[in-house]
């Protein structure tokens, strides 16, 4: 059986994926074949990807609360209000995750950053030699980072805007099935959001496309979500998703709201295990 697992991101709130794939690491019958994660679904990709799963929930219990990873004191001043290099130092050095086995995993993973010359989305596939600086450009938010990451020979931001699940992605590749990991319950759709878009909009006053992608960001959503409630209904996919609003938001700080969405990650993928077995033919 051909394997893909698709994982979003949604900052803060991707502490409720760790959970959900660490519990799902347990349970898979097979390897998966590839892997596509978005924004702050990457990392928790890659720790999966490289049978570190558990590191990446530690890395998600340890690191990211006050100001480790969102620290308001940066809005005045040149430092980024999220610490995207310092955690990256984390996967590098500190909870290091084995980049060797990017290349001899049979398992392929794939991350989504958005081109900031064209606006569009790109879909690349992380390797001992680029998944650091691929990475750092998918968490690379407007606003709270703000920067451009160069990832081999391209320049990029965070994937989130024209792919915010890489669910065409991973249907091109014809996967015989297609597991999706959710950050925010069913039937949740955005609205355009003027002030948020202008704010993230002054981080790239030189690239006209990846602004117009900014503005166009929750329609891309609602259309991805439109199509993922069409594959659910047909029996093409199974969703992982919350089954309310998570205790963690986007930027969320408390290490006791953190922890609360690993365990309800896990817990999510426990009450769904029967229906996953059924799913994969188990």
């Amino acid at each position: 059986m051909k394997l893909a697992i698709v994982v979003e991101g949604g900052g803060l709130r991707g502490s409720f994926a760790v959970g959900a794939l660490a519990e799902l690491a347990q349970v898979l019958p097979v390897a998966p074949a590839h892997v596509f994660a978005t924004s702050s679904g990457a990392p928790n990709a890659a720790y999966f990807t490289t049978g570190q799963i558990e590191d990446g929930v530690r890395i998600w219990a340890l690191r990211t609360h006050g100001s480790q990873l969102v620290d308001y004191r940066n809005l005045v001043g040149p430092a980024s209000v999220m610490k995207i290099d310092e955690l990256v130092s984390v996967f590098r050095d500190e909870i290091p995750l084995d980049v060797a086995e990017l290349g001899g995993s049979r398992t392929q993973l794939h991350i989504t950053v958005t081109e900031v010359e064209s606006g569009e989305a790109r879909v690349i596939r992380a390797t001992e030699h680029n998944v650091f600086d691929l990475l750092t450009a998918a968490m690379a938010l407007p606003f709270a980072y703000g920067k451009v990451v160069t990832v081999d020979d391209g320049r990029y931001i965070d994937g989130g805007f024209r792919a915010p699940v890489a669910i065409r992605e991973a249907i091109a590749l014809e996967p015989d099935k297609i597991i999706v990991m959710l950050t925010k319950p069913r039937g949740h759709r955005r609205k355009a959001r003027a002030l948020s878009e202008w704010l993230q909009c002054r981080s790239y006053p030189e690239f006209p496309h990846t602004q117009a992608a900014i503005r166009a960001k929750w329609m891309q959503y609602n259309a991805t979500m439109e199509l993922l409630d069409e594959l659910e209904g047909s029996g093409r996919i199974m969703t992982v998703r919350p089954p309310g609003e998570l205790p963690t938001g986007r930027l969320s700080r408390s290490e006791r709201r953190i922890l609360a969405s690993i365990e309800l990650g896990r817990a999510t993928v426990r009450a769904q295990t029967r229906e996953l077995n059924a799913y994969l033919g188990c």
